[in-house]
């Protein structure tokens, strides 16, 4: 798939310590994200689909963003390892 369909809403914190990226990613399981860290940048990706129970359902409305996404954050951020 090329390109980025949609970019979640993020904020990011930094502070002397640490950054902090807030990254709003309703109907997106934490196993389906996929983070990478590598010296000035952090790229989160991952894809969002329809729910199950709307599978086969005529649209009527589609607002929100679905299918695969990119978030690219911070041009200054060194690798130190992953939350979890």
């Amino acid at each position: 798939e090329r390109g980025s369909a949609w970019e979640p809403p993020a904020d990011v914190f930094e502070s002397e310590q640490e950054l902090l990226v807030l990254i709003a990613l309703p109907g997106v399981a934490a196993e389906d994200v996929d983070v990478r860290c590598e010296p000035g940048m952090l790229l989160v990706s991952a894809r969002r689909g329809l729910p199950v129970a709307c599978e086969g359902a005529e649209v009527r409305r589609l607002e929100i963003p679905q299918g695969r996404f990119h978030l690219l954050a911070h041009p200054r951020i060194q690798p130190v390892g992953r939350a979890g």
